[in-house]
């Protein structure tokens, strides 16, 4: 992913590990990058396809016999902390989040659950 393309906003990218707080025990286990046009005027319905960013992409096979992980850090309580260890997560699950992203859909008129929801999951 690049940041400056020619006729394009720039993007702003951040690392999630470095955004959140240590509370947020997710994006330290799970690495994830967070893009947006860096200025606000860009930040439109229209403008959300960032594939002019893209430089290149790599698939992943998802196979058992290459993913040989052992030891803490592999452990799905590590890579899946639970709502009470994850405080970011608990959030996320509370009512008051899914009613915003409801309020935020129907005043747009957008599809409901276009905008996704956060599930419990369970290991």
């Amino acid at each position: 992913m690049q940041t400056k393309v020619e006729g394009q906003p720039s993007l702003r990218a951040r690392d999630l590990r470095s955004e959140h707080l240590p509370l947020s025990l997710r994006p330290h286990a799970q690495r994830g990058i967070s893009a947006t046009r860096w200025a606000r005027q860009h930040w439109k319905f229209e403008n959300l396809d960032l594939s002019p960013y893209i430089v290149a992409s790599a698939e992943i096979p998802n196979d058992k016999k290459l993913w040989q992980f052992a030891g803490f850090m592999a452990k799905s309580d590590f890579l899946f902390p639970n709502r009470n260890d994850d405080h970011t997560y608990r959030v996320l699950l509370n009512k008051i989040m899914e009613e915003l992203l409801e309020k935020i859909e129907r005043k747009f008129k957008l599809k409901n659950l276009s905008l996704g929801r956060i599930d419990k999951y369970t290991i």
